[in-house]
């Protein structure tokens, strides 16, 4: 977005000094400082991004998530069978609301994160208090990070180039985009994988996958060191806790009959990072991990949610 705004900006001055002289103009100063607030204004805008995963465009549960819903669990930790996932892509959930391709090999700084319940519309009614805990996942970037990334998109720009049919990024003439796109437990958790990944990546181009395979192929990947209290090179995954809670404000029990608890609310999961700071992500990739829930309880039937998320994007730079 800076770079846009660089450029207009010189476009811009290229013409107003076309047609006044370069002197001490007050029209020109004054014309010139209002294009640079303009493009220090737009460079600071904060982009939300949201909608209900499932049905929203770059929003995906990979891991559960029956009929786009989730419901509480037997014991209240929600593994095996009940275990939810959810990939952000936000590359794809810009693209769609700004109309224009967003590469995801860059960095997204994110300053606003909602996580919230609400009711389905089914037969079945939802009738009590209910929440579901978990943690946002991210890589920030590094140098290393960033590297392995690379590493893995030219390696993918040479096996096509080495093919009798072009592919993704070779073929310039095809009438597609021809961006690096990766998933993250697999490459069909985003819209529009690159396809024909190496062996090594037996999931397709996935984030966590790159960066092990990388980090394993360096020579000082791990530590030989004794006392060492790091244990990759790449590092790890970041985690963000959260919460969410839907209280309908009755249940049924075990007679049949609906008794009030208390009043109905909602509480959704809100993270503001302080005044002037961001989270940054790498490739655009967040994954919202529910691991926990309340419990089973008399009624006769679980309640089910559909999830709903926003994300607040203030900007994001390509590599």
């Amino acid at each position: 977005m800076l770079k846009t705004c660089h450029q207009h900006h010189r476009k811009l001055r290229n013409v107003v000094n076309s047609v006044f002289p370069k002197t001490r103009c007050i029209i020109y100063t004054k014309f010139i400082e209002c294009t640079k607030r303009q493009c220090r204004m737009s460079n600071q805008n904060m982009h939300i991004v949201g909608g209900t995963v499932g049905t929203s465009p770059g929003m995906r549960f990979i891991i559960g998530g029956s009929n786009d819903n989730i419901d509480i669990d037997a014991d209240g930790v929600m593994t095996g069978g009940t275990a939810t996932k959810i990939c952000l892509d936000l590359s794809e959930m810009l693209a769609y609301r700004l109309g224009k391709q967003i590469p995801m090999t860059a960095n997204f700084r994110i300053n606003y994160l909602r996580f919230g319940l609400r009711n389905v519309d089914d037969t079945n009614d939802n009738d009590g208090p209910n929440y579901f805990a978990g943690d946002w996942e991210f890589y920030t970037p590094n140098k290393h990070r960033v590297d392995a990334v690379q590493a893995w998109r030219m390696l993918e720009n040479e096996m096509e180039a080495d093919e009798t049919t072009s592919g993704l990024f070779a073929n310039t003439s095809e009438n597609s985009y021809r961006g690096f796109r990766f998933g993250w437990d697999n490459d069909t958790d985003v819209s529009h994988p690159t396809a024909g990944a190496p062996p090594e990546l037996a999931a397709g181009y996935c984030l966590p996958a790159m960066l092990s395979v990388y980090n394993n192929g360096m020579k000082d990947g791990t530590p030989d060191q004794t006392g060492a209290i790091w244990d990759r090179r790449v590092g790890r995954s970041s985690h963000l806790g959260t919460h969410a809670v839907c209280n309908n404000g009755e249940y049924i029990d075990s007679t049949g009959l609906n008794e009030d608890i208390n009043t109905a609310f909602i509480q959704d999961g809100v993270w503001t990072a302080p005044s002037g700071h961001n989270i940054v992500v790498l490739g655009g990739l967040l994954t919202l991990n529910v691991t926990h829930s309340s419990v089973d309880t008399i009624q006769l039937t679980d309640d089910d949610f559909e999830v709903y998320i926003d994300v607040g994007i203030s900007g994001w730079s390509t590599w």
